[in-house]
This record gives structure tokens, sequence and C-alpha cells, in this order.
């Protein structure tokens, strides 16, 4: 009867749950992470890790872009998380399609990115313009290269929000405070269907227990 219990619990619990707690970004709010330095002109694709509570490098490493233009990041210098959001803490917000570009950026599967100067400057000017920041602060330009790439991946991103993409909380700004927010991506945990499924399975080896018991009596 308590093992009997307990799935029921299980069932009740985990099938509830909201969705953004169906993903784990390898990081926590107050968790100190550390740049690089890698990078292109004042922006491009930065270098983190995660560090441990002694200020130590971890194993938990990952590929970021700024989404603000206004704030600046230091080589070599541990930022902690305020808060893992869909906005920046200037209060601009994460759309469907830089998610999108993100997320194909992030699993390799991004038509075009070859991480050069070319592909990381558009990818980072694409992500502050679509996110209504004014990437023409920045000295570096866009060539016509740049703004061909710019122009092809958005493209791509739209295509992929039309027809019904949607982030739901795949990927995340990471808020540094002061700092340059990042982008982060998640990694995807048990899904509460499939949690669900485990623990109806748990109620059935209970039954069938029960079932034998009462059988061998």
């Amino acid at each position: 009867m308590k093992l009997l219990f307990n799935a029921l619990l299980i069932v009740f619990t985990v099938c509830f749950v909201s969705t953004a707690s169906g993903y784990d970004y390898g990081v926590n709010i107050n968790d100190n992470i550390i740049w690089e330095g890698d990078h292109v002109g004042n922006g491009g694709e930065f270098t983190w890790t995660l560090l441990d509570d002694d200020g130590k490098k971890t194993d938990f490493s990952w590929s970021s872009f700024c989404v603000e233009t206004s704030q600046r990041i230091y080589a070599n210098t541990p930022y902690t998380i305020s808060d893992i959001s869909d906005t920046t803490t200037s209060g601009a917000s994460l759309t469907n399609e830089v998610a999108w570009l993100y997320w194909k950026f992030n699993s390799n599967t991004l038509t075009g990115y070859d991480g050069s100067s070319t592909s990381q400057m558009a990818f980072q000017n694409l992500i502050w313009e679509d996110m209504d920041q004014d990437s023409n602060y920045f000295s570096w330009g866009t060539g016509t290269a740049v703004e061909d790439q710019m122009d092809t991946w958005f493209t791509l991103a739209e295509t992929a929000v039309n027809n019904g993409w949607r982030n739901n909380g795949r990927v995340q700004v990471l808020n540094l405070g002061g700092a340059q927010d990042q982008l982060i991506v998640a990694n995807p945990v048990p899904e509460p269907a499939s949690m669900c499924l485990l623990g109806i399975g748990l109620i059935g080896l209970a039954v069938m227990g029960r079932k034998n018991i009462f059988l061998k009596n």
C-alpha cells in the first residue's frame, strides 16, 4: 500500500510541474562565471566557464553572445548571475527569432555559421538589431558579407517562427547586473509526460505486486 501511495504521489507531483522546470541550464542564480577572453571586435562569440565555490574553473563551459550594447565585460573577471530570464537587465525582451538562431548555433546546425569574424559579426549584430539594441554604436561596422549573412539568418529564423517554433524557455538570458548579459541554452531533462508514464508504470508494478501476494495467499 505504501508503494502504491508513493507512486501516486510521484504522478501527481510530476504531471503538474511547470514547463520551465523541464530545463536545466547548467548554471543557477548566484553562480559565478568567468569569460575566457575570446571575442571579435566589441562582441562576437564568447566562451564562459562556471566557477565552483572556491572560485576555480569547473568542466562546464559554453559559447555565448552579448545581448546588450551599453555594458562591458572584462576577461578573467568573475561575474555573478543575478537572474535567468527572457529579458535583459535593461529590459529588452528575448525574441523567438534570436532564441531560434542561438538554439541552432548551439546545436551546430545553423547554416552558414563557421566561426569566422564575418559569421560572428553577423550573428552578434543580428541579435542586437532584433532585440532593439543599437548595434551602430559599435565601431566594427557591417560590410556587405556581414549584412548578407544577417539577412539570410533572419529569414531562416522568421520562417521557423512563422511555422510555429517558440522558445518556451529553451534559451534564456543570464542577467549579469552591470555587465553585458549573455545567452545560454538549456539541456533538456525528462519531460513531465515521460515522468508521468514512469509514475504510471510504478503504479502498475505496485498493483501487480499486490495481486501476486493475494494469489500466493
